[in-house]
């Protein structure tokens, strides 16, 4: 950005005019000193508009309202507040009343985002400490960032529609293609030995019951291993190399494929397919309560038969949470109630979960005097995604209109006095 500085002479009246602004706010905030820290065509910037903005870019990344390092949010808030300050002035030129209008439409969607409850509004405005006008002029400045690129590049825009109609067709092919869902495991090792002994631990705790996300979090809290990886997600042909594709697409849904690369190794596991975008039976929500128990040679049936015989006792009676509550009351047993894909889980759980039942305990697993085991609550079958035309439309057009943003903002801060009175 260029920012011209430049020596401005005020008349007395604008003088005033700055010393009533400085004076109110200050009194509105007696505790903290305001002052202008920047001038944009006169129209000043002050540090408390400053720290607000700050505040509300810090939770859009952090998701916390821990505010003590604002100081390095306060650049970036900066040059909001001035593009903000910029494209108002600029909207006004074609509709003086443009900040009214978008001010409402602006209100009627940050209360849809709460329910339309002006009472979640202001609790979440409180658990936050951020200004509602800050998060009003978020969405205000989004609308007359558009209402300005359709006035000021109107042949554009035209063209821009045109080529949406015909990238949405393009997007809808997409949902038709074959798709695999992929997620993996990244290992980095020095020292051969080590790896292969890693390798051997891994192959064991995947016929334990351990997924992927398990084994991540056990060993990336080990410093002697560099292990990371995760869900990959959904991929289609277009958007993997051909032949990796196919390679994926020739296994089962499940299967785990071993790469190895110079000091490096990476398993990947097929999650499930879309053939021709039709839904994997892999993709159903699974409702189950995990159980672990301790067991001996002796107590191994027992412990069992009292955990089934307790369930049967009260299953037609009580949902999967009451059900859960009841376990944990047993002595010497824990239990969980969760939510899952069956494609997520242990491949091991997946066929156990497919022989069995719902409203039934699945056969356990054993390890070092321990039982795993599970008990199916629900199984929700998915419906197919249909497509929503209007959204992809919308993020298509959003993209096209980002870059006429960036350089509509150009434009103007070219063609404006920005004089900067503290730098951060």
């Amino acid at each position: 950005m260029k920012l011209k500085k430049m020596e401005i002479k005020f008349n007395f009246l604008h003088k005033v005019i700055l010393f009533l602004f400085i004076f109110v706010t200050f009194e509105l905030n007696a505790k903290e000193k305001n002052y202008i820290v920047a001038l944009v065509n006169e129209n000043p910037i002050t540090y408390i508009d400053l720290k607000e903005k700050a505040k509300f870019i810090h939770f859009s990344k952090n998701k916390n309202s821990n505010y003590q390092n604002l100081k390095h949010s306060y650049k970036e808030a900066l040059e909001k507040l001035i593009e903000e300050t910029i494209l108002s002035a600029e909207a006004k030129k074609y509709n003086k009343n443009i900040l009214d209008l978008a001010k409402i439409d602006s209100l009627k969607y940050l209360l849809s985002q709460f329910s339309n409850s002006e009472e979640k509004l202001e609790k979440f405005l409180m658990d936050t400490k951020l200004s509602k006008n800050i998060l009003l002029m978020n969405i205000q400045i989004d609308l007359i960032t558009k209402y300005i690129i359709q006035n000021q590049f109107k042949d554009e825009v035209k063209l821009i529609k045109r080529e949406v109609k015909e990238e949405i067709k393009e997007v809808l092919k997409l949902y038709e293609l074959d798709q695999i869902d992929l997620e993996e495991i990244i290992i980095n090792y020095s020292d051969e030995d080590n790896y292969k002994g890693l390798i051997k631990n891994i192959s064991f705790m995947l016929k334990n019951a351990f997924n992927f996300k398990d084994i991540i979090n056990i060993y990336s809290k080990n410093s002697d291993y560099k292990i990371k990886g995760g869900r990959i997600g959904w991929k289609n042909s277009r958007q993997l190399p051909l032949n990796a594709f196919n390679n994926f697409m020739s296994k089962e849904e499940g299967d785990i494929i071993q790469f190895n690369e110079k000091n490096q190794i990476k398993l990947v596991r097929v999650l499930a397919k879309r053939i021709k975008g039709n839904l994997s039976d892999r993709e159903k929500k699974i409702s189950l309560v995990k159980i672990n128990y301790a067991i001996n040679k002796k107590n191994i049936n027992k412990k069992l038969k009292v955990l089934q015989d307790s369930i049967m006792i009260h299953k037609k009676n009580l949902d999967c949470l009451d059900i859960n509550k009841k376990i944990n009351n047993i002595k010497g047993y824990e239990s969980s109630f969760f939510v899952t894909r069956l494609a997520d889980l242990n491949e091991n759980i997946v066929r156990k979960i497919q022989g069995a039942e719902i409203k039934q305990v699945i056969e356990p697993f054993y390890l070092n005097n321990k039982a795993l085991t599970f008990y199916i609550c629900n199984i929700a079958y998915p419906k197919k995604a249909v497509p929503n035309k209007v959204n992809i439309q919308e993020k298509l057009l959003n993209k096209k209109f980002n870059i006429l943003s960036l350089r509509l903002i150009k434009k103007l801060k070219r063609n404006s006095i920005i004089i900067i009175k503290k730098k951060f």
